[in-house]
């Protein structure tokens, strides 16, 4: 079911569960130990009898001899998450990942960017759009943002970041594996290519990739749709090549569209597939939780678009903030609904509102809106 974006949760449970979020991410004093129940619901309890529940004190933001940084918060957010969700039992340890890649949006910067008069006077020359890679997981009762990416503009010779798609997965595996051991991994068809299926297979982790359906592949759902006794099928043990040589074998799931029974989609995957996971539609189903991190991404990808007066001034500092705050977002909405071992409820807050509330406790921020950079570089 679906979770409403608003809270039955009264105003001083939702400040407290903001505060612990604080508390646990953006102190660089805290103690990374993983909690019981008991212990977080206590400090929630005691929150609730402090009698200045309005306070705008901020935590600390250096520690001595080395500034706190975007990448040291953002791994704070990632242990602080993953060891809430251990200690909820929120999961059995078996964690399925999905790789996605997202593209901000180059005409937000447009109207701040154009010169004044009539817009049919005015040329506009399209610039390459910022994207970014995320690794998250989508089997917990929250996302969980492991690691994140900023990709190169293309044609862009002067960043030094990852260029093909087996480099971004590689480094995006490696930061994602200092926090959990992955079960599955969850890729669209941007990495539906031999290096970085052969990339999956050295890293040892199960893939599902939605593929491209080439000529020999329709050419098989052909086949599958002319008999009467099967609407799955799977093609075992197929050659993986790599600059034309094998590098590998796979295995090629071909499953009808729910919206489409007539069209296929074909899946690229390293599990063995049974017959009863054929019927089950496992396949298909495990790859919708993509969705999940998907649906995640576009609250990175709008709050990268307010961090900045043009795409040009992000940087991977950006980048890291915005999955932070994802991230805090995500353990907010987790210790809210622990709150009460008696709430059954899925609500959630609204990004804007948790937003206005974390920024009002780090920086003393009291408008509804989106603190200045002058406030982030602090």
């Amino acid at each position: 079911m679906k979770p409403t974006t608003h809270s039955n949760h009264d105003r001083n449970t939702i400040q407290r569960v903001v505060e612990l979020t604080c508390e646990r991410i953006f102190s660089e004093n805290t103690e990374r130990q993983t909690p019981n129940v008991e212990t977080l619901r206590e400090k929630l309890a005691s929150k609730k009898s402090a009698s200045n529940t309005d306070s705008t004190e901020s935590f600390p933001e250096k520690v001595e001899g080395r500034r706190y940084s975007t990448a040291d918060q953002l791994t704070s957010s990632v242990e602080s998450l993953v060891d809430s969700l251990h200690t909820y039992d929120a999961y059995a340890g078996s964690i399925t990942v999905a790789i996605d890649i997202t593209r901000l949006d180059s005409d937000y910067w447009l109207e701040a960017t154009t010169a004044p008069g009539d817009a049919s006077e005015v040329e506009v020359t399209p610039t390459p759009t910022p994207r970014f890679a995320t690794i998250t997981t989508v089997n917990t009762p929250v996302p969980v943002v492991l690691a994140v990416e900023p990709l190169s503009k293309p044609g862009d010779e002067t960043q030094s970041e990852p260029r093909t798609y087996a480099e971004i997965a590689r480094t995006l595996i490696e930061q994602a594996e200092e926090h959990v051991e992955i079960d599955t991994l969850l890729a669209p068809r941007a990495f539906h290519a031999g290096n970085v299926i052969s990339e999956f297979e050295r890293q040892h982790v199960e893939y599902i990739i939605c593929s491209r359906l080439t000529t020999r592949d329709r050419e098989r759902i052909s086949t599958v749709k002319t008999r009467g006794d099967a609407t799955h099928a799977v093609e075992r043990d197929v050659d993986v090549f790599v600059d034309g040589t094998p590098a590998c074998t796979t295995n090629l799931v071909y499953v009808p569209e729910d919206s489409a029974p007539e069209e296929y989609v074909g899946f690229v995957t390293n599990i063995d597939v049974s017959k009863s996971d054929l019927e089950s539609d496992m396949v298909p189903e495990t790859y919708e939780k993509r969705w999940n991190a998907h649906v995640h991404n576009r609250l990175l990808r709008t709050r990268l678009q307010t961090k900045a007066v043009s795409q040009a001034e992000l940087s991977r500092a950006d980048y890291e903030r915005a999955a932070t705050e994802g991230n805090a977002y995500s353990l907010a909405n987790h210790l809210l609904r622990e709150s009460d071992e008696h709430s059954s409820a899925q609500c959630q807050l609204p990004f804007d509102q948790f937003l206005h509330l974390l920024h009002r406790k780090r920086w003393g921020v009291t408008t509804s809106t989106v603190p200045t950079r002058n406030h982030e570089s602090r």
